[in-house]
């Protein structure tokens, strides 16, 4: 092969080359491009995925929350009831043992149908009212009875109560109770520093 056979192959193959850089350029950052996009676009989906099901947990927070706000409206005026009844405050001289008695089966059944809607901290914390404030398991066809007597309530059956009165044990378990559910809804609450005198305990300091 001549020197001019050899420029020319040589120059042949430099345009060949040049020829394929060339036409491969657009190929190869379409494909880097598509690439690109397409986990951008992967990216975006899952994202928009997480941020759905943010919406979604948000969305069923405030509705239970909603659903616990509408179902202490009806246990928290029964449980001031049990506790203004049992520790001669507020509304007492209005309020019977039967009625008492009424409300407790009211917020039992309130409290335990909807039971997932309450912490166990709550749970915990309404039983330990509960047995403060009640006499259960008297009998077959026996209500659960009051701990308290009826000497400061004139015409109330002796009968319906269970005689001896718990004031402190009632007043710590009803104030836990509502630091709990205060703490459930992320509130605050200040307990009184003295617990109310019942009638029984006045009486007592005077003779």
């Amino acid at each position: 092969m001549n020197e001019n056979q050899k420029e020319k192959s040589e120059w042949t193959s430099l345009e060949i080359t040049k020829i394929l850089v060339g036409a491969m350029t657009p190929l190869l950052i379409a494909y880097f491009g598509f690439h690109l996009n397409s986990k951008a676009d992967a990216r975006a989906e899952q994202l928009d995925a997480q941020a759905q099901m943010r919406a979604e947990r948000i969305a069923q927070f405030e509705r239970v929350t909603q659903k616990r706000v509408e179902l202490w409206d009806e246990v928290g005026p029964r449980l001031n009831d049990i506790y203004a009844y049992l520790m001669y405050v507020g509304h007492w001289k209005e309020i019977d043992a039967a009625h008492i008695v009424k409300k407790k089966r009211e917020v039992d059944k309130l409290v335990y149908s909807y039971q997932p809607f309450f912490s166990q901290e709550f749970h915990r914390a309404y039983s330990d009212f509960m047995k403060a404030s009640f006499v259960t398991f008297n009998g077959m066809r026996e209500d659960a009875k009051p701990n308290t007597t009826v000497e400061y309530r004139d015409g109330q059956a002796a009968e319906l109560v269970s005689g001896q009165e718990n004031p402190d044990g009632v007043y710590d378990a009803y104030y836990g109770l509502l630091e709990t559910v205060a703490d459930d809804f992320q509130l605050k609450i200040e307990r009184p520093s003295k617990r109310p005198i019942i009638p029984s305990e006045l009486n007592h300091a005077e003779r």
